[in-house]
């Protein structure tokens, strides 16, 4: 046996002794032979089925072997365990398993991360060997390489454009670069960015590159998400056992993640431009200075965000560093430069810039100081309009404010002139940037004048006159009626944006003929009945840009969903009901219509049998096509009215078959989605009242509720926020199926159905001051309903509807 167990230890040395190490992990070879005595020699191989190590891409099916020399031994003793519990030492003193050279195959299942075998031979003449004789095999599980954090090798700290972060991702293994270009994509404020790989293959560190570009932004760079790493087709991030890695990142802002182990700032947007004012004045005998010869003024400005250092500069030129190069003062917000030798006479300039963390530079702001013989700054911005007051109207000026960089300014002067014939009307001073009469007496109306505004500084020097544009006088202008086409209502009226196009309606019959208007003649054009639709009122129009379209409407006997196309330039009608792809609307009475960025959308109404539509469909005239609105999300409802925001059509109020009086809802054309507008602070629900957009806010006002009361409240509603604001005090009288346009600046509301009957008055509504104004009434149109109007960039345009006589063909031209 001593010598059994001498050979033993030799043949160890020999078959045994050979190891290598992958990952930190050691691993024996996975054959291996022991040769016992003379007399009883046999050898023993144990092995995976794949002649491999016990690693992560071995299945837990799969299969060990041991191999054996049965011509000397007739079984084995073996037993199969974790290496880390197996106990081979009572070997075979109690109960094992035994291998005979007809079942040298076994299966295993996972045993952890260390597989152990141990084998005893049973040799030909039955006795079983000893603790010499046993052969064991250990195999170490090697998993695939996983990530275990994302950091940065660029030290924290605010970073700019033109600037490189290195980002690092530390595996749990060496990994192999093959095949392609990694990247990781990293998160920045809104938006992400690629970073590629740099070096890192063979280690366990693989190194990415990110350069800032102009507009990257991060208040804390991270990586995207989890799945950030990604390797493009036929790349591959292995191990040296050619397991791909996982790329699973740890989770973006976690303690492993790099916005976990790094604090990096990408800031690529300079600071704002300080304002500078100067802290101290002096004055000489009729000349200006600001500071003195030896020393620049005191500059001060209030603290910027974003900002770590100012820098200032000195020079005879804004911006310029020529007598002072660009000195750091910190966080000061104040500063003066002394020791400077400064000419009377010139014009310095001390200029500031503001720095942020990352060595952004801000603009540059500039302050000069001079001998001051300069008069203020030339006045800008001048317009003008009217102030309404009960029964005067008197011109409004303003502009924006003159500023003086010299000794100060005084105030203005303002004149007053008619255009047609050059009288003087009148001259004064004014401190502010508006001015507003009265005037010693009234202006005659729709009369034009302008007026000419100068500045003036402390030391009397004054700019040149700067004169406006005309402005005329409010008043009415009424509307040829000689050419006018026949009286009417039911009716539509649009604007070109030279000539207003009327056409349709009723006037005891069912109309299809219409008429153009041009404001600039006062005179009318009727326009062709060839082609034209069929006669019908309560139909809609808008304009296209180049066409009207008309869609829609009733007569007698029919509800139409024809569409026709009138183009002004050439007089003539086209018909686009057929062919068309996709679906028209049913025809219908009493629905809106709106010109959406290139498409008309149709929605609501009472079709055929009185039922009340909450379908509609967009138009396309590039395309000719048709593409249903849904009807989903809103209620079935006429005599409402929509408005489109740029984004949306908002439609709000009406009555459906019920005579439920309704409130809101917006429709989005991208989505095909209805959402409900809120009812907190609205107006109460009602029809046949009017409802612009200003560019920002629908303003609905007036109509008719289920009580069958007029109405004189409204709110205006911005669906930026969500929310409405009641109307104030100060409107007109209750009415309904009047008019309402919007100037650019104000709605102007005229006409309509009173609590005693048809009224010519209105008023005017400023969002901007929350406020209503008096409308001008005297030579207006005579009271009506249902009329019809367009803003024509100068002038509201009224026309037609029905009086107290009877339908009229009559109205007026009205500056506001």
């Amino acid at each position: 046996m001593p010598i059994k167990k001498t050979m033993t230890q030799v043949i160890r040395t020999i078959f045994f002794g050979a190891i290598f190490s992958l990952s930190g992990c050691t691993k024996l070879k996975p054959s291996i032979s022991y040769l016992f005595s003379a007399s009883k020699s046999a050898s023993i191989h144990i092995l995976l089925s794949d002649g491999q190590s016990f690693d992560a891409r071995t299945p837990a099916s799969a299969e060990y072997a041991i191999q054996a020399d049965w011509t000397k031994l007739s079984a084995l003793h073996y037993r199969v365990g974790d290496a880390g519990t197996l106990d081979c030492s009572d070997m075979p003193g109690s109960p094992v398993q035994t291998l005979t050279n007809d079942t040298n195959h076994l299966d295993w299942s996972s045993h952890g991360t260390h597989l152990k075998v141990c084998a005893l031979p049973v040799y030909s003449d039955g006795s079983v060997g000893g603790s010499s004789d046993m052969v064991t095999k250990t195999w170490t599980r090697v998993e695939p390489p996983t990530v275990l954090s994302v950091l940065s090798g660029t030290p924290d700290g605010a970073y700019r454009a033109g600037q490189d972060i290195a980002v690092l991702v530390k595996f749990s293994a060496p990994i192999l670069v093959a095949g392609g270009v990694p990247h990781l994509e990293l998160r920045l404020d809104g938006s992400t960015v690629q970073a590629p790989y740099l070096s890192g293959g063979g280690s366990d560190t693989l190194l990415f590159h990110y350069s800032i570009n102009p507009g990257d932004n991060s208040a804390h760079l991270d990586q995207a998400s989890s799945t950030a790493l990604t390797i493009p087709g036929g790349a591959s991030l292995r191990d040296g056992l050619g397991q791909d890695a996982v790329l699973l990142l740890p989770a973006p802002s976690t303690s492993l993640s790099l916005a976990g182990q790094s604090f990096l700032v990408i800031d690529t947007t300079a600071p704002p431009a300080p304002a500078l004012s100067f802290a101290d004045t002096t004055l000489g005998s009729g000349q200006h200075y600001l500071g003195v010869a030896n020393r620049s003024p005191t500059v001060s400005w209030a603290a910027l965000p974003d900002t770590t250092d100012y820098q200032i500069a000195l020079d005879t030129s804004a911006g310029g560093n020529g007598l002072r190069d660009w000195t750091s003062i910190g966080s000061l917000t104040t500063t003066q430069l002394s020791g400077l030798a400064l000419n009377n006479s010139f014009t310095y300039y001390v200029s500031v810039r503001a720095v942020d963390a990352a060595g952004n530079l801000g603009p540059v702001s500039s302050l000069s100081w001079i001998v001051d013989t300069a008069p203020p700054t030339t006045p800008s911005g001048v317009q003008v309009g009217i102030n309404a007051g009960s029964l005067l109207f008197t011109p409004l000026l303003e502009w924006n404010a003159s500023s003086d960089a010299g000794i100060g300014f005084q105030d203005y002067i303002v004149e007053i002139v008619d255009q047609l014939t050059a009288t003087l009307f009148l001259t004064t001073t004014a401190t502010g940037n508006s001015f507003t009469g009265p005037l010693s007496s009234s202006l005659p109306p729709r009369t034009p004048y302008f007026f000419r505004l100068s500045a003036r500084d402390l030391l009397g020097n004054i700019t040149s006159k700067v004169t406006s544009a005309t402005w005329t006088s409010p008043g009415w202008l009424e509307v040829d009626v000689a050419t006018a086409p026949s009286a009417r209502n039911g009716h539509t009226m649009i604007w070109t944006g030279s000539r207003a196009i009327v056409w349709g309606g009723f006037d005891g019959t069912y109309l299809n003929s219409g008429s153009i208007y041009d404001p600039a003649t006062n005179s009318w054009s009727p326009i062709t009945l060839t082609g034209a639709p069929d006669a019908r009122a309560n139909h809609t129009a808008v304009w296209t840009g180049s066409e009207m379209l008309i869609w829609g409407g009733a007569n007698a006997t029919n509800f139409y969903g024809d569409l026709h196309a009138y183009n002004p330039a050439t007089d003539t009608w086209t018909n686009r009901s057929s062919p068309l792809a996709g679906t028209a609307p049913n025809g219908r009475k009493l629905h809106t219509a709106v010109w959406a960025n290139g498409e008309m959308i149709v929605w609501g109404g009472i079709k055929t049998s009185n039922i009340y539509a909450n379908d509609g469909a967009r138009y396309n005239p590039a395309t000719e096509t048709w593409t249903p609105v849904s009807a989903a999300g809103i209620n079935p409802r006429a005599n409402h009215t929509a408005v489109w925001t740029g984004s949306a059509m908002i439609v709000w109020g009406g009555v459906d078959s019920s005579m439920s009086y309704l409130n809101g809802s917006a429709y989005d054309p991208a989505s095909n989605t209805w959402t409900g507008l809120t009812t907190t602070n609205s107006p109460s629900a009602r029809a046949n009242h009017t409802a612009v957009w200003t560019g920002s806010e629908m303003i609905v006002w007036g109509g008719v509720d289920s009580g069958s009361n007029k109405l004189s409240t409204g709110a205006s509603y911005n669906p930026s926020s969500g929310d409405w604001h009641p109307l104030p005090t100060g409107a007109p009288a209750a009415r309904t199926d009047h008019i309402a346009v919007w100037t650019g600046q104000e709605m102007v509301i005229f006409a309509g159905s009173g609590s005693s009957g048809n009224l010519n008055d209105g008023a005017k509504y400023h969002p901007a001051t929350a406020s209503w104004n008096s409308f001008i009434d005297e030579d207006a149109p005579t009271p009506r309903q249902k009329a019809t109007a367009v803003w024509t960039g100068t002038d509201v345009l009224v026309w037609g509807g029905v009086g107290s006589g009877g339908y009229v063909n009559t109205g007026g031209l009205c500056i506001p």
